[in-house]
């Protein structure tokens, strides 16, 4: 890390930048409560996330969207009915919290 800045970090290519933010202070705890990463409710949504990506690679025709990350507000739009219940409601939380990030860099870095 680097003192008055975030880490912006890409998890596919392992790239990342640095974001200036100052004045803020950030506190992790870990709560040492179990989480079960594979049974579960874990394992229900994860899997609703890749169908849900599959679903709207297959409607949209575009071989490039191979994770949520991949797809964009507009793109969600325009295919989310393609998706079941608990998948538009997954992809939707993941597809704008993706997109308010990277807005809230640009923001940052003016």
């Amino acid at each position: 890390g680097r003192s008055g800045s975030l880490i912006s970090l890409d998890c596919r290519t392992l790239d990342y930048s640095y974001v200036p933010f100052k004045g803020a202070v950030f506190v992790l705890a870990n709560t040492h409560a179990p989480h079960q990463l594979v049974d579960g409710k874990y394992g229900e949504l994860r899997e609703s996330c890749f169908s849900a990506a599959a679903a709207i690679r297959e409607s949209a025709g575009d071989g490039n969207i191979t994770h949520l990350r991949d797809v964009t507000p507009g793109v969600f739009e325009t295919h989310h009915l393609r998706l079941s219940q608990l998948q538009r409601r997954v992809s939707h939380h993941i597809v704008n919290e993706n997109e308010r990030v990277q807005t809230g860099i640009k923001a940052m870095k003016s």
